[in-house]
């Protein structure tokens, strides 16, 4: 990878475009999650994925794209 996942994020919010995002990573701690969200993800979830915290993050996206 040319980029980490906080310079892509930061790349793309730049350019403006309208995307939800999720972090997904391993590291659980309170300065990880906060710098994924500072750098402009939506979302941060750690692995092992809880489904029902992911299926609730995309219903939660699906309610407000129709709106």
């Amino acid at each position: 990878p040319v980029l980490s996942g906080l310079d892509l994020i930061k790349k793309i919010k730049r350019y403006n475009i309208v995307l939800t995002t999720i972090a997904i990573s391993a590291f659980a701690e309170q300065n990880k999650i906060d710098s994924a969200l500072n750098s402009g993800f939506d979302y941060y979830l750690t692995k092992p994925i809880d489904s029902s915290k992911l299926a609730e993050i995309i219903a939660h996206c699906i309610q407000h794209e129709s709106i």
